[in-house]
């Protein structure tokens, strides 16, 4: 029985061969107890030897795994229900829509009956009749208004011929044929002739005149007055 203990005990090696030695030496003590009392013996028989094994504390190394475990599973069910009620509650999406656009022309020829249309061409129409729109008011004058007779107002153009400019003072008066009067109201210098033209052009200058005449009297035709005057090669006419 020794031997067969001791080579239980050897076959093992290391920390697990004491473990497995101190769980089988109390049964082998209590069959070798049975086995040694002799069927004359007054020792009654004494009950074999139940070990239970106990069982052993978890070390803090797989406690902290345990531990770490179940805080990585909570904290990702946290993420994700935090996720879920963000994306129900404050997410926004922003959806663009554009639409598609596309140009079409088309000639249509529209025939327009009185009575009820027969075709799509065919659009339903009323004659309508002449509408005429009168409209009259009378107003009791209030009086009457006089306007004192004025000198009538114009231009005449003065044309010279001479390469040097000459000057036409104020005042200066110019007649028709016959013998209506207007004076000039500003002085006028005219330039001589312009020579860098093709042909040379006439040197021009236009100034404001009135008639001599108060009233209705004082009114000339356009162009009445054509002809020289002032000075040599010097023309003008009213406008």
């Amino acid at each position: 029985m020794c031997s067969s203990l001791w080579m239980s005990a050897t076959s093992v090696g290391g920390h697990s061969t004491r473990k497995a030695i101190s769980s089988i030496v109390p049964s082998l003590l209590s069959e070798a107890a049975i086995l040694a009392g002799s069927p004359g013996s007054s020792q009654a028989p004494t009950a074999p030897f139940i070990h239970t094994p106990v069982p052993q504390k978890a070390t803090l190394r797989e406690t902290a795994v345990v531990v770490c475990s179940v805080l990585i599973f909570c904290l990702v069910v946290v993420a994700n229900l935090s996720l879920a009620f963000y994306s129900a509650f404050f997410a926004s999406v922003t959806i663009t829509l554009t639409p598609q656009r596309q140009s079409y022309n088309t000639t249509l020829l529209l025939q327009l009956v009185t009575g009820m249309p027969t075709s799509l061409t065919r659009v339903q129409a009323r004659r309508l009749a002449p509408l005429t729109i009168t409209q009259r008011t009378t107003a009791q004058a209030t009086g009457s208004y006089h306007q004192d007779p004025t000198y009538a107002i114009g231009y005449v153009t003065f044309y010279n011929g001479q390469f040097s400019p000459i000057t036409i003072p104020a005042g200066t008066q110019l007649s028709t044929q016959e013998g209506k009067a207007v004076v000039t109201t500003q002085t006028a210098t005219v330039p001589g002739i312009d020579q860098s033209a093709n042909p040379p052009a006439l040197g021009e200058a236009t100034r404001p005149a009135r008639a001599v005449t108060m009233g209705a009297g004082g009114n000339i035709d356009a162009y009445s007055i054509s002809g020289p005057c002032c000075a040599s090669s010097v023309l003008v006419k009213n406008v």
